[in-house]
C-alpha cells in the first residue's frame, strides 16, 4: 500500500519533506528513500553517533524501537530527528516565557500568569528530562 512519508527537520532538508512510497514498515520506508536519494543510511548512523535519536510516529502513535518492523497500516509515518539539547532548549524558552510573562503583562493579568506559570512548566519539564536517566531496555 502506498503510504505518505514525512520527514521533518534537517533530514526533510537534505532527502525531502514528503515522499509516496509502498513499504510495509519502517525499515522498507528508510530503505527505500536511502536507494532514491542516496545517503540515508550514513546520516542515521551519523546522528546516532552524535546522539541524535529520532520521534517516529505512525499516525497519531508515537513508535518504540521495538516497533519499527511492525505493519503501518494505512497510517502516515511522520520522522522527526531530535536534537541531544532539545531539553535544555525546552529550559531556555520555559524561562524566557517566565521573564516575558513578568516584564510585560505582570502577575495580576490572565495573560502573564498564563505565561508565568506555563514557562515554569515547560523549564521545570525540562529541567526533569535533563535529570532523570533513561531507562536500559
Amino acid at each position: 500500500m502506498k503510504r505518505k512519508i514525512i520527514l521533518l527537520g534537517r533530514m526533510g532538508e537534505l532527502f525531502g519533506k514528503e515522499h509516496n512510497i509502498v513499504c510495509k514498515n519502517v525499515h522498507e520506508a528508510m530503505h527505500a528513500i536511502d536507494q532514491m536519494k542516496g545517503g540515508l543510511r550514513k546520516y542515521l548512523l551519523d546522528c546516532t553517533d552524535k546522539g541524535i535519536e529520532f520521534h517516529v510516529a505512525r499516525g497519531e502513535e508515537l513508535l518504540e524501537y521495538d516497533n519499527l518492523h511492525s505493519d503501518l497500516g494505512e497510517n502516515d509515518l511522520v520522522i522527526t530527528p531530535l536534537p541531544q539539547g532539545a531539553n535544555l532548549l525546552k529550559t531556555i524558552i520555559g524561562v524566557a516565557l517566565i521573564v516575558l510573562g513578568a516584564v510585560t503583562f505582570g502577575a495580576t493579568s490572565a495573560i502573564g500568569v498564563a505565561l508565568i506559570v506555563g514557562g515554569g512548566l515547560l523549564a521545570l519539564k525540562g529541567i526533569i528530562d535533563m535529570l532523570t536517566p533513561e531507562m536500559p531496555d
